[in-house]
């Protein structure tokens, strides 16, 4: 028997419920147990991602909050290993491309995946053992995990401001971060990722890596990894546009011999700090 839920428009839902295989783990990072049997077995597992467009500002906010919103309830229904979603005519003209995307990825598992990612965010929700306070839910990933280490501690930024039904979030933090930064300054001038050891380990392995960073304050960072002769480094020069940016490191030799969530890469700050929203590990051809 599978299960189909609803309301991934509300995507901070049911962030702790064994039944969907979702918890917080201690520090607050989102995890998904993938030994529950509809997702171990690939049952039918569906959610609905279906209330957008003129007739849903009233419940929602404006129409003009709804591509992210969209964006946000898309990736937290694969972050759940959902195989099935309902959308409405509304619901694809959000985002095309990341409808197309979704499409593809729904009903994948570690085995037959080509990419993995973690998108790097930050929101919070009502702690019910603290009389509702705020208690952080980190990050949405899928076989690419970050962890914040000694010297490898982020801060959460770039602040969106939620839609007002949000309750599974205090009145007094209904917003998200969607990006998570280095603190030079502090001596945190990494951000270090895990792969899934099942995806990929050991190496040499072709990928590529793509990193959608906030393009500000000419910063300087770089992408470091492991090949079979040492350590590797490429850096990418910001602007101070402001805008979203994806830089993309084909890698015909990377190593991946960390275990656990021990670190795989990392990206290091060397000028200022870096801002990271989004990052996605895909498999090349041999």
């Amino acid at each position: 028997m599978g299960q189909r839920n609803g309301f991934v428009e509300v995507y901070l839902t049911h962030v702790e419920n064994p039944w969907l295989g979702q918890s917080l783990d201690p520090e607050g990072y989102l995890t998904v147990d993938e030994s529950l049997a509809p997702i171990a077995e690939n049952r039918a597992w569906g959610d609905e991602n279906e209330e957008y467009g003129p007739a849903w500002t009233g419940r929602f906010g404006p129409i003009e909050t709804q591509p992210y919103r969209y964006r946000e309830a898309t990736l937290r229904a694969l972050q759940m290993r959902r195989n099935i979603l309902m959308l409405s005519a509304f619901s694809v003209d959000q985002d095309p491309e990341l409808t197309a995307y979704a499409s593809l990825a729904l009903g994948r598992n570690v085995e037959d995946t080509p990419d993995a990612w973690c998108y790097l965010r930050e929101s919070y929700v009502k702690d019910p053992a603290r009389g509702g306070a705020p208690k952080p839910v980190k990050n949405f990933e899928r076989w690419l995990y970050q962890r914040d280490r000694d010297g490898a501690r982020t801060t959460p930024v770039d602040r969106v401001e939620q839609h007002p039904k949000m309750y599974p979030a205090p009145e007094s933090h209904r917003f998200d971060y969607t990006a998570r930064q280095t603190d030079r300054a502090a001596g945190q001038d990494r951000i270090g990722f895990a792969l899934d050891d099942r995806f990929l380990a050991g190496g040499p392995h072709r990928v590529a890596i793509k990193v959608t960073f906030r393009d500000r304050a000419n910063a300087r960072w770089a992408l470091a990894w492991r090949t079979p002769q040492g350590e590797a480094l490429r850096e990418t020069q910001c602007g101070d546009s402001g805008e979203h940016r994806t830089a993309t490191f084909f890698l015909d030799d990377a190593v991946f011999d960390a275990r656990g969530m021990d670190c795989d890469f990392e990206i290091r700050a060397l000028d200022g700090d870096a801002a990271i929203s989004f990052v996605r590990a895909i498999k090349l051809p041999a």
